[in-house]
């Protein structure tokens, strides 16, 4: 899922706003906690993007015996990409 750089900054708003409100962390600079939280939000979606590049790599390596087999590309995208992530133990 693509989020915009603004949608990004929103949620990482969101949430340094409600971990300072429930003092779950305490800052003095406000501003460098938001840009790590988007950081980490945008290193997130990199590896996601960077997985569902791979997955249609494979995918168009493999087209003649999809199309053989009569599964819908997005089904054994999913399926790809979930055996993918259970292998690599990502969490996304």
């Amino acid at each position: 899922m693509r989020l915009r750089k603004s949608e990004i900054e929103l949620i990482a708003k969101h949430i340094s706003d409600s971990l300072l409100e429930h003092g779950c962390v305490q800052t003095d600079d406000v501003t460098a906690m938001r840009a790590q939280i988007v950081r980490v939000i945008h290193d997130d979606l990199k590896v996601e993007d960077e997985l569902n590049e791979e997955v249609r790599k494979l995918l168009e390596a493999h087209s003649a015996e999809i199309s053989k087999s009569n599964v819908e590309y997005h089904n054994m995208f999913n399926l790809v990409k979930r055996k993918l992530i259970r292998e690599r133990g990502l969490i996304l």
